[in-house]
């Protein structure tokens, strides 16, 4: 087993994580993925407040932005509010791997961060975030969640602490049969509204959690599909190209 750093913020935020990729039994949990490390370089520079704008521009996400990873950085702005999307802000990722992009909400000032993944996979998660202390100065945590699996979704939500401001997914679309649970785990958490607590309710009027979902584009369209997956339960989206 090795492990990376990745620097967020010069002189300041550095990450350092474990991965292996010859970990069979994690498969493609146990490696960092490029679009990993676009999203958490996104969630970097909104930290910075450097926004900058491609042909199509992320202004506000009100539910789901897609950014399209082409091994670039994605269009950059900042929130609505003008601040960080993760900073004081409960946030959970999907399908973490490694973790680095909730490790990187984490170390960049979220209020509390839940990683989850495969069960398999949440020992090595909760060795990077121990790595990185952030289990402590942030409250991240790991925990299992199937795509799909409702009492897993509760546990999460519970160990969230409420509802999420922010859910965060980085290279989860790649594999054609898992994207209708995906999809499923995402409408679920949109429908959970913020100010409810991890028992699913909401409170009328308020706005559900902002969704981020990096992906590289491959061959076989597996990212076209994931879209239709999207239309098909009305969730709204955005697609940003990658710019550098």
């Amino acid at each position: 087993m090795a492990f990376r750093e990745i620097e967020l913020l010069p002189d300041s935020v550095t990450l350092r994580v474990y991965q292996n990729r010859a970990w069979a039994d994690l498969a493609t949990g146990a490696t960092v993925w490029d679009a990993g490390l676009v999203l958490a370089h996104y969630l970097a520079k909104q930290h910075q407040g450097e926004a900058q704008q491609g042909s199509r521009e992320l202004r506000r996400v009100d539910s789901l932005g897609v950014i399209n990873d082409r091994m670039q950085i994605a269009a950059m702005t900042t929130c609505a509010d003008g601040t960080c999307v993760v900073q004081g802000k409960r946030v959970l990722e999907l399908g973490a791997g490694t973790g680095v992009v909730g490790l990187a909400a984490a170390a960049l000032g979220a209020a509390r961060v839940v990683l989850t993944d495969q069960e398999a996979v949440t020992p090595m998660l909760e060795q990077n975030i121990a790595l990185n202390q952030l289990h402590v100065e942030a409250s991240a945590v790991a925990q299992p969640l199937m795509w799909g699996d409702a009492a897993q979704l509760q546990d999460a939500l519970a160990a969230l602490g409420g509802a999420p401001d922010v859910v965060l997914a980085a290279d989860c679309v790649y594999q054609r049969a898992a994207l209708p649970a995906l999809v499923q785990t995402i409408s679920s958490l949109l429908s959970v509204q913020r100010g409810g607590g991890g028992g699913g309710g909401g409170v009328a009027g308020q706005q559900p959690p902002v969704v981020l979902v990096a992906v590289e584009e491959r061959p076989g369209g597996v990212v076209e599909e994931f879209l239709g997956y999207l239309r098909v339960v009305d969730i709204a989206h955005e697609t940003v190209g990658g710019v550098v």
